[in-house]
């Protein structure tokens, strides 16, 4: 087994770990486009990934996913990649699942040229900024299609028609739970504060702050946090 493999299967393992809440979502197989996962952090894009590779392996199908924060393959070049995912899988055309792909330098480029040889089906994730519609490079226009991947609406986490008043009941209570926890999968699993400022902290520093050159912190913040003074969040 090569390297490539060793990896998709080490991510895959970790799938046992995760609790599932069912999504009404779902992406295309064997769709010619480079498919974008795209969304706010932490709503389950490389969750979603990581299931359609297992779905497929399961079926005979050939699936690699590759996080590109991996230090052994950042600095590959697109056809010592391609190289790499042939001697694990020598015929036939094989989906790629490409996370964190901002991280690959170039990425735009090598995407193409991927996706222009014809012999893998691309799917990629990562920085929202980096694959927005706008943002993408220009040598992906006309290949690439994006899937936005939201947080759990509150009819996912309902999952009833509330027929009965033990059903109806049952709704109030868990509405009461959604607007006060929200639908990012972690915190609404697991009602944790903790994980509500860890993840208000990652979105305030990493896609405002840093995002946008942010020079004046205390003042942003102040404003940031200005709709609830009673709850203190920093």
């Amino acid at each position: 087994m090569g390297f490539l493999k060793e990896l998709t299967l080490e991510y895959l393992g970790s799938l046992k770990y995760v609790q599932e809440v069912p999504r009404d979502f779902s992406l295309p197989q064997s769709f010619p486009d480079i498919i974008a996962v795209i969304g706010p952090r932490r709503v389950g894009k490389t969750f979603i990934m990581l299931k359609l590779a297992q779905s497929i392996l399961d079926k005979g199908g050939q699936a690699l996913y590759i996080p590109f924060d991996e230090p052994l393959v950042r600095k590959v070049e697109a056809r010592e990649f391609a190289e790499m995912v042939r001697a694990e899988y020598p015929e036939g055309r094989v989906h790629l699942f490409l996370d964190e792909v901002q991280e690959w330098p170039d990425w735009g480029r090598k995407l193409r040229w991927l996706h222009d040889v014809k012999d893998f089906y691309l799917y990629v994730s990562g920085s929202s900024s980096a694959l927005h519609s706008s943002e993408i490079p220009t040598q992906l226009r006309g290949r690439y299609s994006s899937k936005l991947l939201l947080p759990l609406s509150f009819r996912e986490v309902a999952s009833s028609k509330g027929l009965t008043f033990r059903e109806r009941g049952r709704i109030r209570s868990l509405l009461n739970d959604y607007l006060k926890w929200g639908g990012f999968p972690e915190v609404w699993l697991f009602r944790s504060r903790e994980k509500v400022i860890s993840l208000l902290e990652t979105i305030f520093y990493r896609d405002v702050i840093e995002r946008h050159g942010i020079r004046d912190l205390s003042e942003f913040r102040d404003v940031s946090t200005s709709y609830s003074p009673t709850i203190p969040i920093w």
